[in-house]
C-alpha cells in the first residue's frame, strides 16, 4: 500500500513538474522585429517633435518676430518707392534725342507762350525729402513767374545763344550748355541729363 501511494506521490509530482515546464514552453517571447519597430516609432516621434520645434523657431525667427516683420515693411516701403519712381520716369517721354533738340523745343513752347509745354522738358525733381517729388512744379512757378514779371523774351534770347560746354561733367549720359559774356566768362549754363528709362534728354538745371 505504501508503495502504491509512492508510485502516486511520483507521478503527481512529474505531472506537476511538467505544468511548470509546460507553463514555461508557454510563454510569450516578444519577436525582435516588434523591438524594432517600437524603437523606429519612438525614434521618428521625437525627430518629428525636434523639426516642429526647430521649424517653430526658424519661422518665429524670420517671419513673425518684430525684427522680421520690420524688415518685411521695410521691403515693401522700398519696393513702392522703386516701382513709383521707376513709372514716373519711364512716362516721362517729353524731350528730344539729344541736348540740342530738347533745348529747341523748349524754345519753341516758350516762344507760343506755352508754359504748362515748356515745363515739362525739366526733369523731375527725384529728391525724397522735397514737397515736389516726381513733379515739375517747381519749374512750372518758376516759368509763370517770369511770364508774370515779363522776362520770358529774355529768357529765350539768352538761351537761344546756347553752345555745349567744353568743360566736361564727368558722364556721357550728362551734358553742359552755357553762354559767355564778352569777357569769356560763362554768364549762364543748362544741364541736360539722359533718362535711361523714356531716353529722351532733360533739362537737369539752369
Amino acid at each position: 500500500m505504501g508503495k502504491k501511494l509512492s508510485t502516486v506521490d511520483s507521478i503527481e509530482k512529474q505531472t506537476e513538474n511538467n505544468n511548470v515546464m509546460a507553463r514555461e514552453d508557454f510563454k510569450i517571447p516578444v519577436p525582435e522585429k516588434k523591438l524594432k519597430s517600437r524603437f523606429f516609432k519612438s525614434a521618428v516621434i521625437l525627430m518629428t517633435v525636434f523639426l516642429l520645434v526647430g521649424g517653430g523657431v526658424h519661422v518665429w525667427s524670420e517671419w513673425l518676430s518684430p525684427g522680421a516683420i520690420e524688415a518685411w515693411k521695410y521691403g515693401l516701403y522700398q519696393k513702392y518707392y522703386v516701382d513709383r519712381y521707376e513709372n514716373a520716369m519711364r512716362q516721362d517721354v517729353w524731350g528730344g534725342k539729344t541736348p540740342q533738340e530738347t533745348l529747341d523745343l523748349l524754345v519753341a513752347a516758350l516762344k507760343q507762350g506755352d508754359i504748362d509745354l515748356a515745363s515739362k522738358y525739366f526733369a523731375l525733381n527725384t529728391d525724397e525729402n522735397s514737397e515736389y517729388y516726381l513733379t515739375r512744379k517747381q519749374w512750372e512757378e518758376g516759368l509763370e513767374k517770369n511770364r508774370q514779371e515779363r522776362i520770358i523774351n529774355q529768357m529765350i534770347a539768352t538761351i537761344s545763344q546756347m553752345e555745349i560746354s567744353s568743360r566736361q561733367t564727368g558722364s556721357t549720359s550728362s551734358v553742359e550748355y552755357i553762354v559767355k559774356g564778352g569777357d569769356g566768362v560763362v554768364d549762364y549754363s543748362m544741364i541736360f541729363n539722359f533718362n535711361d528709362y523714356s531716353g529722351v534728354w532733360k533739362i537737369e538745371s539752369m
